[in-house]
Protein backbone atom coordinates (compact mmCIF):
# COMPACT_ATOMS: atom_id res chain seq x y z
CA UNK A 1 0.00 0.00 0.00
CA UNK A 2 0.97 3.99 -0.11
CA UNK A 3 2.19 5.99 2.54
CA UNK A 4 -1.24 7.62 3.35
CA UNK A 5 -4.41 4.82 3.74
CA UNK A 6 -7.73 5.87 3.44
CA UNK A 7 -9.61 4.51 6.24
CA UNK A 8 -13.27 5.86 5.34
CA UNK A 9 -14.65 8.71 3.83
CA UNK A 10 -17.85 10.33 5.18
CA UNK A 11 -20.33 13.54 4.58
CA UNK A 12 -22.81 16.31 5.86
CA UNK A 13 -24.27 16.30 2.20
CA UNK A 14 -21.82 19.74 2.43
CA UNK A 15 -18.36 18.53 3.78
CA UNK A 16 -16.19 15.52 3.10
CA UNK A 17 -14.88 13.96 5.76
CA UNK A 18 -11.72 11.50 5.71
CA UNK A 19 -9.68 9.62 8.29
CA UNK A 20 -6.21 8.31 6.96
CA UNK A 21 -3.35 6.09 8.28
CA UNK A 22 0.49 7.35 7.80
CA UNK A 23 2.90 5.04 7.86
CA UNK A 24 2.95 1.52 7.62
CA UNK A 25 1.98 -1.07 9.72
CA UNK A 26 -1.63 0.15 10.61
CA UNK A 27 -2.47 1.36 7.40
CA UNK A 28 -2.99 -2.55 6.15
CA UNK A 29 -6.42 -1.42 6.76
CA UNK A 30 -8.68 -1.50 3.58
CA UNK A 31 -10.92 1.00 2.86
CA UNK A 32 -13.83 -1.54 2.15
CA UNK A 33 -16.79 -1.76 3.49
CA UNK A 34 -15.56 -3.37 6.92
CA UNK A 35 -15.46 0.26 8.21
CA UNK A 36 -18.22 2.90 8.24
CA UNK A 37 -18.01 6.30 9.46
CA UNK A 38 -20.31 9.33 10.22
CA UNK A 39 -19.97 12.70 11.20
CA UNK A 40 -22.33 13.69 14.03
CA UNK A 41 -23.58 16.76 15.58
CA UNK A 42 -20.40 19.55 15.81
CA UNK A 43 -18.89 17.68 13.74
CA UNK A 44 -18.16 14.75 15.94
CA UNK A 45 -16.61 11.51 13.51
CA UNK A 46 -17.56 8.74 14.49
CA UNK A 47 -15.85 5.32 12.89
CA UNK A 48 -16.17 1.59 13.39
CA UNK A 49 -14.49 -1.26 12.45
CA UNK A 50 -15.45 -4.74 11.85
CA UNK A 51 -11.74 -6.23 12.76
CA UNK A 52 -9.75 -3.38 14.81
CA UNK A 53 -6.17 -3.38 15.94
CA UNK A 54 -5.88 -2.60 19.57
CA UNK A 55 -3.62 0.20 20.82
CA UNK A 56 -0.94 -2.57 21.37
CA UNK A 57 0.20 -4.76 18.22
CA UNK A 58 -1.92 -7.28 17.85
CA UNK A 59 -4.98 -7.40 15.80
CA UNK A 60 -8.67 -8.27 17.41
CA UNK A 61 -10.95 -9.59 15.45
CA UNK A 62 -13.74 -8.03 16.98
CA UNK A 63 -15.56 -4.86 16.45
CA UNK A 64 -13.98 -1.37 17.65
CA UNK A 65 -14.93 2.59 17.47
CA UNK A 66 -12.71 5.74 18.23
CA UNK A 67 -14.57 9.39 17.64
CA UNK A 68 -12.81 12.53 17.67
CA UNK A 69 -14.11 15.84 18.82
CA UNK A 70 -13.22 19.31 17.22
CA UNK A 71 -14.16 20.94 20.00
CA UNK A 72 -11.99 19.22 22.50
CA UNK A 73 -9.82 17.78 20.15
CA UNK A 74 -9.99 14.90 21.58
CA UNK A 75 -9.57 11.36 20.55
CA UNK A 76 -11.43 8.25 22.56
CA UNK A 77 -11.35 4.94 22.03
CA UNK A 78 -14.77 2.88 22.21
CA UNK A 79 -14.68 -0.56 23.11
CA UNK A 80 -18.34 -2.90 22.31
CA UNK A 81 -19.48 -4.83 25.10
CA UNK A 82 -19.12 -8.61 25.07
CA UNK A 83 -22.14 -9.29 23.66
CA UNK A 84 -21.82 -6.85 20.31
CA UNK A 85 -22.83 -9.19 17.75
CA UNK A 86 -22.05 -7.44 14.16
CA UNK A 87 -19.84 -9.83 12.09
CA UNK A 88 -20.47 -9.30 8.65
CA UNK A 89 -20.85 -5.66 6.59
CA UNK A 90 -24.63 -4.84 6.75
CA UNK A 91 -24.67 -1.66 8.83
CA UNK A 92 -24.90 1.72 9.38
CA UNK A 93 -23.98 4.58 11.89
CA UNK A 94 -26.32 7.29 12.85
CA UNK A 95 -27.44 10.11 15.01
CA UNK A 96 -30.91 10.45 16.26
CA UNK A 97 -31.28 14.40 17.78
CA UNK A 98 -34.59 14.48 20.14
CA UNK A 99 -34.06 15.71 23.72
CA UNK A 100 -30.54 14.83 23.44
CA UNK A 101 -28.59 13.36 20.80
CA UNK A 102 -28.06 9.33 20.20
CA UNK A 103 -25.03 7.92 18.83
CA UNK A 104 -26.48 4.58 16.97
CA UNK A 105 -25.08 1.37 15.14
CA UNK A 106 -27.81 -0.62 12.89
CA UNK A 107 -26.48 -4.05 12.14
CA UNK A 108 -27.37 -7.35 10.63
CA UNK A 109 -26.43 -9.72 13.26
CA UNK A 110 -24.49 -12.28 11.93
CA UNK A 111 -24.75 -14.21 8.33
CA UNK A 112 -27.47 -16.20 8.99
CA UNK A 113 -30.50 -14.01 9.83
CA UNK A 114 -32.50 -11.17 8.39
CA UNK A 115 -33.11 -9.63 11.92
CA UNK A 116 -30.86 -6.33 12.66
CA UNK A 117 -30.29 -4.95 16.28
CA UNK A 118 -29.71 -1.68 17.62
CA UNK A 119 -26.39 -0.38 19.84
CA UNK A 120 -26.71 2.95 21.40
CA UNK A 121 -23.93 4.89 22.37
CA UNK A 122 -22.81 3.15 25.05
CA UNK A 123 -23.20 -0.24 23.01
CA UNK A 124 -26.40 -1.91 24.84
CA UNK A 125 -28.39 -3.35 22.56
CA UNK A 126 -32.14 -2.70 22.97
CA UNK A 127 -35.18 -4.05 21.50
CA UNK A 128 -36.81 -0.45 20.68
CA UNK A 129 -36.63 1.09 17.03
CA UNK A 130 -37.28 4.53 15.77
CA UNK A 131 -37.68 7.53 17.97
CA UNK A 132 -40.66 9.34 17.64
CA UNK A 133 -39.01 12.13 16.33
CA UNK A 134 -39.97 10.82 12.50
CA UNK A 135 -39.25 14.48 11.14
CA UNK A 136 -35.46 13.73 10.89
CA UNK A 137 -35.62 12.51 7.84
CA UNK A 138 -31.72 12.43 7.14
CA UNK A 139 -31.55 10.15 9.90
CA UNK A 140 -34.10 7.63 10.06
CA UNK A 141 -36.97 8.77 7.25
CA UNK A 142 -40.20 6.75 7.50
CA UNK A 143 -41.65 5.68 3.62
CA UNK A 144 -44.49 4.82 4.98
CA UNK A 145 -46.90 3.57 7.89
CA UNK A 146 -49.54 0.99 8.18
CA UNK A 147 -51.90 -0.48 10.44
CA UNK A 148 -53.94 -2.94 11.13
CA UNK A 149 -55.88 -1.26 13.99
CA UNK A 150 -54.33 -2.94 16.60
CA UNK A 151 -50.50 -2.67 15.73
CA UNK A 152 -48.74 -0.11 13.73
CA UNK A 153 -45.89 -1.06 11.12
CA UNK A 154 -43.27 1.48 9.96
CA UNK A 155 -40.98 1.07 6.66
CA UNK A 156 -37.92 3.71 6.46
CA UNK A 157 -34.94 4.21 5.01
CA UNK A 158 -31.59 4.22 6.76
CA UNK A 159 -27.95 5.73 5.36
CA UNK A 160 -27.33 6.58 1.04
CA UNK A 161 -25.69 5.17 -2.03
CA UNK A 162 -24.43 1.40 -1.63
CA UNK A 163 -25.29 1.93 2.25
CA UNK A 164 -28.66 2.82 2.06
CA UNK A 165 -30.71 0.05 3.92
CA UNK A 166 -34.81 -0.81 4.04
CA UNK A 167 -35.90 -1.36 7.58
CA UNK A 168 -39.26 -2.58 8.37
CA UNK A 169 -40.50 -2.52 12.37
CA UNK A 170 -43.52 -2.90 14.09
CA UNK A 171 -45.32 -1.15 16.92
CA UNK A 172 -46.07 -3.02 20.14
CA UNK A 173 -49.59 -4.39 20.28
CA UNK A 174 -52.38 -2.10 21.32
CA UNK A 175 -50.78 0.47 22.52
CA UNK A 176 -52.81 3.18 24.60
CA UNK A 177 -50.87 6.19 23.41
CA UNK A 178 -47.45 8.04 22.01
CA UNK A 179 -46.48 7.36 25.80
CA UNK A 180 -46.18 3.84 25.48
CA UNK A 181 -45.45 3.28 22.03
CA UNK A 182 -42.35 1.18 21.22
CA UNK A 183 -41.07 -0.48 18.03
CA UNK A 184 -39.30 -3.67 17.15
CA UNK A 185 -37.43 -4.30 13.91
CA UNK A 186 -38.75 -7.13 11.81
CA UNK A 187 -36.32 -6.92 9.02
CA UNK A 188 -33.97 -5.18 6.71
CA UNK A 189 -31.89 -5.15 3.46
CA UNK A 190 -30.19 -3.61 0.71
CA UNK A 191 -31.86 -0.88 -1.30
CA UNK A 192 -30.46 -2.02 -4.00
CA UNK A 193 -32.25 -4.89 -3.23
CA UNK A 194 -35.48 -3.99 -4.13
CA UNK A 195 -37.72 -0.97 -6.00
CA UNK A 196 -38.17 1.44 -3.48
CA UNK A 197 -39.30 5.20 -3.39
CA UNK A 198 -36.91 7.77 -4.63
CA UNK A 199 -35.62 9.98 -1.58
CA UNK A 200 -37.84 10.06 1.22
CA UNK A 201 -40.69 10.54 0.62
CA UNK A 202 -43.46 10.77 3.41
CA UNK A 203 -46.49 11.45 1.50
CA UNK A 204 -49.59 10.69 -0.90
CA UNK A 205 -46.80 9.43 -3.11
CA UNK A 206 -46.20 6.33 -1.44
CA UNK A 207 -49.02 3.87 0.09
CA UNK A 208 -48.56 0.91 2.33
CA UNK A 209 -51.04 -1.91 3.79
CA UNK A 210 -50.07 -4.81 6.13
CA UNK A 211 -52.10 -7.84 5.33
CA UNK A 212 -54.00 -10.48 8.13
CA UNK A 213 -50.81 -12.39 7.66
CA UNK A 214 -48.96 -9.49 8.60
CA UNK A 215 -47.75 -9.55 4.65
CA UNK A 216 -46.11 -5.91 4.25
CA UNK A 217 -46.54 -4.26 0.93
CA UNK A 218 -45.84 -0.61 -0.56
CA UNK A 219 -46.27 1.44 -3.91
CA UNK A 220 -44.63 3.90 -5.18
CA UNK A 221 -45.97 6.29 -7.39
CA UNK A 222 -42.12 6.84 -8.47
CA UNK A 223 -39.74 4.55 -8.13
CA UNK A 224 -35.88 3.80 -7.67
CA UNK A 225 -34.62 0.49 -9.26
CA UNK A 226 -32.50 -2.35 -7.50
CA UNK A 227 -29.26 -1.73 -8.75
CA UNK A 228 -29.97 1.83 -10.71
CA UNK A 229 -29.14 4.90 -10.00
CA UNK A 230 -32.21 7.00 -12.26
CA UNK A 231 -35.60 7.41 -11.03
CA UNK A 232 -38.35 6.16 -13.05
CA UNK A 233 -41.60 7.92 -12.90
CA UNK A 234 -43.46 4.57 -13.28
CA UNK A 235 -44.94 3.00 -9.81
CA UNK A 236 -43.99 -0.04 -8.51
CA UNK A 237 -42.57 -1.08 -4.82
CA UNK A 238 -41.96 -4.44 -2.86
CA UNK A 239 -43.46 -6.32 -0.03
CA UNK A 240 -42.05 -8.26 2.53
CA UNK A 241 -43.42 -11.87 4.00
CA UNK A 242 -42.78 -12.37 7.88
CA UNK A 243 -43.82 -16.11 7.00
CA UNK A 244 -40.77 -17.06 4.58
CA UNK A 245 -38.56 -14.16 5.73
CA UNK A 246 -38.65 -12.54 1.91
CA UNK A 247 -38.73 -9.76 0.22
CA UNK A 248 -39.87 -9.17 -3.38
CA UNK A 249 -40.14 -6.08 -5.60
CA UNK A 250 -43.26 -5.29 -7.20
CA UNK A 251 -43.88 -4.34 -10.53
CA UNK A 252 -47.26 -3.11 -12.03
CA UNK A 253 -48.27 -4.18 -15.51
CA UNK A 254 -47.67 -1.64 -18.74
CA UNK A 255 -49.99 1.44 -18.85
CA UNK A 256 -50.30 1.10 -15.01
CA UNK A 257 -53.27 4.28 -14.77
CA UNK A 258 -52.48 5.00 -11.19
CA UNK A 259 -50.77 8.54 -11.71
CA UNK A 260 -52.25 11.23 -9.54
CA UNK A 261 -50.60 11.23 -5.84
CA UNK A 262 -52.92 10.80 -2.78
CA UNK A 263 -55.65 8.92 -4.52
CA UNK A 264 -55.32 5.53 -4.07
CA UNK A 265 -56.27 2.46 -1.39
CA UNK A 266 -53.74 -0.68 -0.97
CA UNK A 267 -56.29 -3.32 0.58
CA UNK A 268 -57.44 -7.04 0.96
CA UNK A 269 -60.12 -8.35 -0.07
CA UNK A 270 -61.34 -11.36 1.54
CA UNK A 271 -64.24 -13.74 0.35
CA UNK A 272 -65.39 -17.48 0.48
CA UNK A 273 -62.33 -18.28 1.92
CA UNK A 274 -60.12 -16.52 -0.79
CA UNK A 275 -58.42 -13.33 -0.54
CA UNK A 276 -56.82 -10.94 -3.05
CA UNK A 277 -54.39 -8.11 -2.86
CA UNK A 278 -56.21 -4.88 -4.50
CA UNK A 279 -54.88 -1.58 -5.44
CA UNK A 280 -57.92 0.90 -6.16
CA UNK A 281 -56.89 4.26 -7.69
CA UNK A 282 -58.11 7.39 -9.52
CA UNK A 283 -56.91 6.86 -13.12
CA UNK A 284 -55.09 9.00 -14.67
CA UNK A 285 -57.12 8.03 -18.08
CA UNK A 286 -60.45 9.78 -16.76
CA UNK A 287 -60.49 12.04 -13.59
CA UNK A 288 -63.35 11.02 -11.95
CA UNK A 289 -62.80 7.34 -12.26
CA UNK A 290 -61.76 4.17 -10.11
CA UNK A 291 -59.57 1.67 -11.16
CA UNK A 292 -57.97 -1.38 -9.94
CA UNK A 293 -55.37 -3.85 -10.34
CA UNK A 294 -54.77 -6.98 -8.58
CA UNK A 295 -51.86 -8.69 -6.90
CA UNK A 296 -50.58 -11.80 -9.18
CA UNK A 297 -48.47 -13.60 -6.71
CA UNK A 298 -46.47 -15.46 -9.42
CA UNK A 299 -45.65 -12.67 -11.09
CA UNK A 300 -44.93 -10.28 -8.56
CA UNK A 301 -47.23 -7.68 -10.26
CA UNK A 302 -50.15 -5.82 -9.53
CA UNK A 303 -52.30 -6.27 -12.72
CA UNK A 304 -54.68 -3.24 -13.53
CA UNK A 305 -57.72 -4.64 -14.79
CA UNK A 306 -58.84 -1.63 -16.92
CA UNK A 307 -62.62 -1.94 -15.85
CA UNK A 308 -63.12 1.57 -14.68
CA UNK A 309 -66.49 2.51 -12.27
CA UNK A 310 -67.74 6.43 -12.88
CA UNK A 311 -68.63 8.62 -10.02
CA UNK A 312 -72.28 8.73 -9.71
CA UNK A 313 -72.53 12.46 -11.87
CA UNK A 314 -74.32 14.11 -8.30
CA UNK A 315 -71.07 13.14 -5.90
CA UNK A 316 -69.04 15.86 -7.43
CA UNK A 317 -64.73 14.80 -7.62
CA UNK A 318 -63.22 12.14 -6.63
CA UNK A 319 -60.75 12.51 -3.43
CA UNK A 320 -60.01 9.84 -1.28
CA UNK A 321 -60.06 5.52 -0.65
CA UNK A 322 -60.35 3.68 2.05
CA UNK A 323 -61.55 0.27 2.71
CA UNK A 324 -61.85 -2.86 4.65
CA UNK A 325 -61.84 -6.58 3.79
CA UNK A 326 -65.40 -6.48 2.17
CA UNK A 327 -65.76 -2.92 0.84
CA UNK A 328 -64.24 0.11 -0.86
CA UNK A 329 -65.46 3.85 0.46
CA UNK A 330 -65.33 5.83 -2.10
CA UNK A 331 -64.78 9.94 -0.86
CA UNK A 332 -65.96 12.37 -3.32
CA UNK A 333 -66.57 16.18 -2.91
CA UNK A 334 -68.05 19.21 -4.38
CA UNK A 335 -66.02 22.28 -3.37
CA UNK A 336 -68.43 24.89 -3.91
CA UNK A 337 -71.35 23.42 -1.98
CA UNK A 338 -68.77 22.10 0.89
CA UNK A 339 -70.49 18.90 0.48
CA UNK A 340 -67.98 14.90 0.89
CA UNK A 341 -70.01 12.36 -0.21
CA UNK A 342 -68.99 9.22 0.68
CA UNK A 343 -70.32 6.68 -1.69
CA UNK A 344 -69.93 1.88 -0.91
CA UNK A 345 -68.52 -0.15 -3.71
CA UNK A 346 -67.98 -3.99 -3.19
CA UNK A 347 -64.66 -5.22 -5.12
CA UNK A 348 -64.83 -8.79 -6.80
CA UNK A 349 -61.97 -11.03 -5.72
CA UNK A 350 -60.72 -10.06 -9.32
CA UNK A 351 -60.89 -6.49 -8.73
CA UNK A 352 -63.97 -5.72 -11.10
CA UNK A 353 -66.25 -3.25 -9.67
CA UNK A 354 -68.30 -3.45 -12.54
CA UNK A 355 -70.20 -6.69 -11.34
CA UNK A 356 -71.76 -5.06 -8.71
CA UNK A 357 -74.50 -2.34 -8.65
CA UNK A 358 -73.72 1.18 -8.57
CA UNK A 359 -72.10 2.36 -5.75
CA UNK A 360 -74.66 3.22 -2.54
CA UNK A 361 -74.50 6.95 -1.25
CA UNK A 362 -73.83 6.51 2.55
CA UNK A 363 -73.71 9.23 4.05
CA UNK A 364 -72.96 13.36 3.09
CA UNK A 365 -70.91 15.87 5.14
CA UNK A 366 -70.91 19.37 5.74
CA UNK A 367 -67.03 20.70 5.36
CA UNK A 368 -67.65 24.48 4.27
CA UNK A 369 -65.41 26.52 5.65
CA UNK A 370 -63.88 23.87 7.67
CA UNK A 371 -61.69 21.47 5.24
CA UNK A 372 -59.95 22.63 2.44
CA UNK A 373 -60.35 19.01 0.14
CA UNK A 374 -57.40 18.70 -1.88
CA UNK A 375 -53.82 17.52 -2.18
CA UNK A 376 -52.23 15.73 1.16
CA UNK A 377 -55.23 17.97 3.06
CA UNK A 378 -57.64 15.53 3.90
CA UNK A 379 -57.03 11.61 4.42
CA UNK A 380 -60.13 8.80 5.27
CA UNK A 381 -59.78 5.26 7.03
CA UNK A 382 -62.36 2.82 8.21
CA UNK A 383 -61.88 1.15 11.69
CA UNK A 384 -64.70 -1.32 13.47
CA UNK A 385 -67.34 0.17 11.31
CA UNK A 386 -66.79 3.39 11.42
CA UNK A 387 -66.18 6.24 9.17
CA UNK A 388 -63.23 8.73 9.35
CA UNK A 389 -62.57 12.15 7.22
CA UNK A 390 -59.53 13.68 8.85
CA UNK A 391 -58.78 17.47 7.31
CA UNK A 392 -57.14 20.50 7.44
CA UNK A 393 -58.42 24.16 6.79
CA UNK A 394 -56.81 26.28 3.98
CA UNK A 395 -53.62 26.74 5.56
CA UNK A 396 -53.37 24.30 6.98
CA UNK A 397 -52.87 25.32 10.80
CA UNK A 398 -56.28 23.52 12.17
CA UNK A 399 -57.35 20.36 11.68
CA UNK A 400 -60.54 18.21 12.84
CA UNK A 401 -62.38 14.55 12.04
CA UNK A 402 -65.27 13.73 11.10
CA UNK A 403 -66.73 10.36 11.82
CA UNK A 404 -69.51 8.41 10.84
CA UNK A 405 -70.79 5.26 12.49
CA UNK A 406 -73.60 4.40 10.23
CA UNK A 407 -76.57 6.43 12.55
CA UNK A 408 -75.13 9.63 12.93
CA UNK A 409 -72.02 11.76 12.30
CA UNK A 410 -69.98 13.78 14.53
CA UNK A 411 -67.01 16.28 14.10
CA UNK A 412 -64.20 17.25 16.67
CA UNK A 413 -61.49 19.88 16.53
CA UNK A 414 -58.15 18.53 16.89
CA UNK A 415 -56.48 20.60 20.04
CA UNK A 416 -52.36 19.95 18.24
CA UNK A 417 -50.05 22.22 17.15
CA UNK A 418 -50.04 22.88 13.64
CA UNK A 419 -49.12 20.30 11.01
CA UNK A 420 -48.54 20.28 7.46
CA UNK A 421 -50.23 17.66 5.95
CA UNK A 422 -53.25 15.62 6.73
CA UNK A 423 -51.95 12.08 5.41
CA UNK A 424 -51.38 9.92 8.26
CA UNK A 425 -53.96 9.18 10.37
CA UNK A 426 -54.23 5.92 12.15
CA UNK A 427 -57.16 4.90 14.64
CA UNK A 428 -55.93 2.10 17.39
CA UNK A 429 -57.66 0.13 19.64
CA UNK A 430 -57.37 -3.45 21.06
CA UNK A 431 -58.11 -6.10 19.00
CA UNK A 432 -62.02 -6.71 19.43
CA UNK A 433 -62.35 -3.08 21.12
CA UNK A 434 -63.29 -0.03 20.47
CA UNK A 435 -60.68 2.57 18.83
CA UNK A 436 -59.43 4.94 21.23
CA UNK A 437 -56.61 7.13 19.89
CA UNK A 438 -55.12 7.90 16.87
CA UNK A 439 -51.56 7.94 15.67
CA UNK A 440 -50.48 10.53 13.21
CA UNK A 441 -47.57 11.47 11.53
CA UNK A 442 -46.21 14.48 9.33
CA UNK A 443 -42.72 15.89 8.75
CA UNK A 444 -43.41 18.18 11.72
CA UNK A 445 -43.54 14.65 13.62
CA UNK A 446 -45.72 12.40 14.97
CA UNK A 447 -49.35 13.26 17.10
CA UNK A 448 -51.12 10.99 19.20
CA UNK A 449 -55.05 12.35 19.52
CA UNK A 450 -57.87 10.55 22.00
CA UNK A 451 -60.76 10.10 19.68
CA UNK A 452 -62.98 8.77 22.24
CA UNK A 453 -64.37 9.83 26.21
CA UNK A 454 -64.33 12.88 27.72
CA UNK A 455 -60.59 13.74 26.63
CA UNK A 456 -61.22 13.54 23.10
CA UNK A 457 -59.72 16.38 20.56
CA UNK A 458 -56.27 16.43 23.34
Amino acid sequence: MGSIGPLCVTSNGNTLNTVTISGTGDNEISMDRNVICQVGNQGLFTLLSLHSKSTATSTAYRPSRYQYNPGTHAWTNITMSAAYKRNVSSDTLCTVNGSSSTLMHIYKGNQFTLSSEIAVSSEYRVPNFIPHQFHLRNVLGPLCVASNGVTLYVVASSGSGDNETIILAQSNGAPTSLANLSWTIIATTPQKTLSTPPGLAMDGQVGCFVSSQGVFTLLSVSTKPPEYNEILNSPAGFQYNPATKIWISVDVSSDYGWRVVGRDALFEVEKDGSSALIHAFKTNRNSETTSTAVFNTGLHTMVEGHATRALPASSGSLGQYAATSYNLFVTSYNVSRGTVYVNVENPALNGSLAAYPEPSLLTTLNVKNVCDLKDSNFKTVVRRATYYLFCGNSDRTSFRWFTYDGNQSLTHSLDKLARTTAYGFLPLGPAGGAVTWAFMYDTLGVYGVTLMGPEVGA
